[in-house]
């Protein structure tokens, strides 16, 4: 049966300008109720981007003349909007809204006779390689703050279940270890090709924030004892690799000469072959918190996702 996936690219690289003068945004997120700090939250102001630390302080580099609005999304807290005349180098202080969460319906699956099941994509299908045998990506997180993902269509089949487990494929270049932030966004309304959709339109299944680091090759993460049910509608995974400064920052090579990505950031995701994947589409992240859609030509996302019934 043919099933689709759709590549999502939520993202663009900071575009360096020679001769540019650049302020350091400081700030720190809290949390309005508790006053604890807010870790890993994608901070974004048009094509730049960053996420928060552990302490739940974040710098964003920008060039001194930028003004307008700064947009904050963070795991289990309502989307925030900051708008200034001028960003200077002082330092802010934003207090975050929690969400409240309806509880899912519970899933329980017998440890005896339960059955794996394969939603979209497949770990043992062999992972594209070029002349020299590395894996080819087949998108990369060109900024700290920004994300890459990729867009899953399941099948009336697949209701009943629960997610167990997520695998995707780090190739050898970026930096497979740099620790990475996995979400899942599910669409309010049915999602179209072309269109412009804002963060709004979209929930997280997670309650709170789940942390990967990775390694060369196949990593698996098993997900069965958070007891998500499989959504009945397309859903997304999202990659957001966290900021860590310079430490994860490398040159992608290939991309040197295409659409001018040569910095990138954190890991990359292969490509792999598998003939049942239809069509792949690509998404870029403009200003204002929007996601749009436009459909490219390159391999298949080496991303499979399990479920249990």
């Amino acid at each position: 049966m043919k099933s689709s996936t759709l590549f999502l690219l939520f993202a663009f690289a900071t575009q360096l300008c020679i001769a540019r003068e650049y302020i350091s945004l400081q700030g720190k997120l809290i949390a309005k109720e508790t006053h604890t700090p807010i870790p890993y939250a994608a901070i974004t102001h048009d094509k730049y981007g960053t996420t928060s630390k552990e302490d739940g302080s974040f710098t964003l580099k920008l060039p001194k003349e930028s003004m307008g609005e700064l947009y904050i999304q963070a795991i289990g807290y309502q989307d925030t909007i900051i708008s200034v005349d001028r960003f200077s180098n002082e330092e802010l202080l934003i207090y975050l809204n929690t969400v409240v969460y309806s509880l899912p319906t519970a899933y329980v699956s017998s440890k005896t006779s339960r059955k794996e099941h394969i939603l979209a994509g497949k770990p043992e299908v062999a992972v594209v390689k070029d002349r020299e045998g590395k894996a080819v990506p087949t998108f990369v997180s060109t900024g700290a703050g920004f994300s890459s993902g990729v867009l899953i269509n399941p099948k009336k089949k697949h209701q009943g279940g629960i997610l167990s487990k997520i695998s995707f494929y780090a190739v050898e270049e970026g930096f497979p270890q740099a620790p990475t932030l996995i979400r899942i966004l599910v669409p309010h309304t049915k999602l179209q090709k072309n269109r412009i959709y804002p963060y709004s339109e979209f929930r997280d299944l997670l309650k709170e924030p789940l942390v990967h680091k990775g390694e060369v090759g196949w990593n698996t993460i098993d997900m069965e004892h958070l007891n998500l049910p499989t959504p009945s509608q397309n859903f997304i995974l999202l990659f957001t690799p966290l900021d860590y400064g310079d430490q994860y920052r490398w040159i992608n090579k290939r991309q040197q000469n295409s659409n001018r990505l040569a910095e990138c950031y954190g890991m990359a995701i292969g490509t792999y072959r598998d003939k049942k994947l239809a069509d792949i589409y690509l998404a870029l992240q403009f200003s204002q918190g929007r996601l749009s859609y436009a459909k490219i030509r390159w391999g298949t996302p080496a991303v499979a996702v399990q479920y249990v019934k």
